[in-house]
């Protein structure tokens, strides 16, 4: 897809928000809205999809469905390799397979992962028989489904229910802190809301659960996890009035240093290009015209573009990840670059991405 067909397309409604998207929509209204199409214009970090298979052998964890180290192990490599599969399907990805070869300390993750999940191999008690019953990836939501989400685990037991998060990421911003990332918070109290609003019962306990088997408790105010779901409801319902009023995807940008860095749609963010400044922690990106391009003879190009700023010269363009450049363009965007030692000098990495702009 082209940026042009993409930033043409109508904005949608949103169907409905989650705690994530909630925390999304506070940072930048249209990285969301644009989320909801389910079509990137960046590839994803490698590293999210081993989080997705962590997720998964937690789940099996705790449905039972592994009893020993030796099935963990086979059931993550079949996990991995489905999410290979589906990471081949996508032009933008397709590179980055095998995870192991994309993702730093790759290995570690998994050690770790298998270190934190082994210990509930077998001793997680299942059925109400036991005195404690515990639900993995709990779908809540609000009586209207405006408002869902999935739990990692709800565990029942005589002295109430707790709420279990797992992040394969560290659960703080300042190790010497010792408190959770401020996110990780509003989610976990929004997902206590959300199972209020399913069973009628608050939970006694919320815990954010590190890879590295860090646990923090997080307290339930009541009053507090109840006003973050009425504010995620009438902010999904203030978008979507704002949307179909016709209101153009500029007008729901807001973009900052830290938001756009980790934006998937942020080429075709007109906003974005024009509050973005060189050396101010804004993402490594260039869009200009094509002033010179060279393929040299290490097989790869060397694109030189007049950009607002200067001139950007940029080496290491992959002539089949790239394949816009055999032909005659004009002029082009390049995201996820690297800085050379000299200004204005860049260099393509794992996660470059091109587009030509028509």
């Amino acid at each position: 897809m082209s940026l042009k067909n993409f930033t043409e397309r109508p904005l949608e409604p949103l169907a409905r928000i989650s705690p994530s998207s909630y925390l999304s929509l506070q940072q930048c209204p249209l990285k969301e809205i644009w989320a909801s199409s389910r079509q990137l214009l960046l590839p994803c970090n490698p590293a999210a999809y081993v989080g997705t298979a962590i997720h998964r052998m937690l789940e099996l964890a705790f449905q039972g469905r592994i009893s020993n180290r030796k099935e963990l192990s086979e059931e993550w490599d079949n996990e991995i390799e489905r999410l290979e599969n589906e990471m081949l399907k996508n032009p933008l990805e397709k590179h980055l397979v095998p995870l192991y070869s994309s993702v730093l300390n790759f290995e570690v993750k998994k050690l770790l992962a298998f270190d934190m999940i082994c210990p509930m191999l077998g001793g997680i008690p299942h059925g109400k028989s036991s005195g404690s019953k515990n639900n993995a990836e709990a779908w809540v939501d609000t009586p209207d489904g405006k408002v869902v989400g999935k739990i990692d685990l709800v565990k029942e037991s005589d002295a109430g229910i707790e709420i279990v998060e797992y992040k394969t990421g560290p659960l703080t911003d300042d190790l010497s802190s010792g408190g959770a990332k401020h996110e990780y918070v509003i989610q976990v109290k929004m997902y206590a809301a959300l199972y209020h609003a399913k069973h009628g019962e608050w939970p006694k306990k919320l815990t954010l659960a590190g890879i590295n088997q860090v646990r923090i408790s997080i307290d339930v105010d009541s009053e507090e996890c109840g006003k973050l779901l009425q504010e995620a409801s009438k902010n999904l319902a203030d978008i979507n009035e704002l949307i179909r009023s016709g209101l153009q995807p500029r007008d729901f940008a807001q973009p900052s240093p830290e938001t756009c860095k980790y934006c998937l749609f942020r080429p075709a963010c007109s906003k974005y290009w024009e509050a973005r400044k060189v050396g101010e922690n804004w993402p490594i990106d260039a869009k200009g015209r094509i002033v010179n391009k060279t393929l040299l003879a290490n097989g790869l190009y060397r694109v030189v573009i007049a950009t607002d700023t200067g001139e950007a010269a940029i080496r290491g363009l992959s002539p089949e990840r790239h394949a816009f450049l055999r032909n005659d363009i004009k002029r082009a965007v390049f995201c996820n670059l690297w800085n050379e030692r000299s200004d204005g000098f860049f260099v393509a990495k794992m996660f470059t991405t091109g587009y030509v702009l028509e």
